[in-house]
């Protein structure tokens, strides 16, 4: 005789579906100062156990989709795993050595901070169609 987690009827169906259940959508929103600017908040979710196991499922989903089609550059240092706050800073040495050889060199910094906070779900949902992630995860996502 096995035993089953309560649970495991939910998993399985989301991940076979890729749907959310409803107690999975459940969160508890609060919203903490920003270190930078105090007058500025950030919502932070605290979500379930099982929420956070499908969130994680979901992540490697994508990480794997945009590693095997080499999406992500290797010049790519933010939200990047395997990389370090040593990474920028060693291209940025090599991009100086290579102005000191005269060659040309372009260095962009863009700064997206407020972006983040204004990205609609419609846009997410299109970029990663259009990335080629495949259905079932985007239906995942958009549920």
């Amino acid at each position: 005789m096995t035993l089953r987690s309560p649970g495991v009827p939910l998993y399985e169906r989301s991940t076979a579906e890729r749907i959310c259940t409803g107690a999975d959508r459940l969160c508890d929103l609060t919203f903490l100062p920003k270190m930078e600017d105090s007058v500025n908040y950030r919502p932070v979710s605290l979500t379930s156990i099982p929420c956070k196991v499908m969130e994680q499922l979901i992540l490697e989903t994508i990480s794997r989709h945009l590693k095997d089609k080499k999406i992500i550059r290797s010049s790519q240092h933010e939200f990047t795993k395997e990389k370090s706050c040593l990474t920028n800073p060693i291209s940025f040495l090599q991009w100086k050595d290579c102005l000191a050889e005269g060659k040309a060199v372009d260095i962009v910094y863009p700064e997206f901070s407020k972006s983040f906070n204004t990205v609609s779900c419609e846009t997410l949902i299109e970029k990663l169609m259009k990335h080629g992630l495949d259905e079932q995860t985007v239906r995942w996502i958009e549920n």
